[in-house]
Formats: C-alpha cells, sequence, structure tokens
C-alpha cells in the first residue's frame, strides 16, 4: 500500500481520481474497516498536512472551523 501526502486540496483531489485510493487523516475508522474483512485501497491520501484544512478562523460574521 502506498502512502501519498499532497501539498494542496487540488492535489488531494488529482490523487483520488486516480482510482483505488482512500482519504485518510488518521487513519483509524480504515483500521476498524480492515479488521471487519473489507478491502484495502492501493494507495491512501493523507490529507493531515494540508494547512487549509486546519484551524479556526474568523470569517465575515461567523467562524470557519478546517476539517482538521
Amino acid at each position: 500500500m502506498q502512502v501519498l501526502r499532497p501539498a494542496s486540496i487540488a492535489d488531494a483531489l488529482a490523487m483520488l481520481a486516480g482510482g483505488d485510493a482512500r482519504l485518510v487523516a488518521g487513519g483509524t475508522a480504515l483500521q476498524l474497516e480492515w479488521a471487519k474483512g473489507l478491502p484495502k485501497p492501493r494507495s491512501l491520501v493523507d490529507i493531515g498536512q494540508i494547512g487549509g484544512l486546519k484551524g479556526i478562523t474568523l470569517a465575515g460574521n461567523g467562524l470557519r472551523i478546517g476539517a482538521l
């Protein structure tokens, strides 16, 4: 299994478009799936280092909470 680490959201989307890949930010849910015998993907796309998905910022009249 190959672990890919994109630098941007656009890179992550391009890696996912290639076929048998899954997003991962921690991997706990995938480990549980594999323990149940579900198939493993060829590639994992680790989005944990994409800066645009982290943090909490003020945005207009509210807050923007990143996915990570």
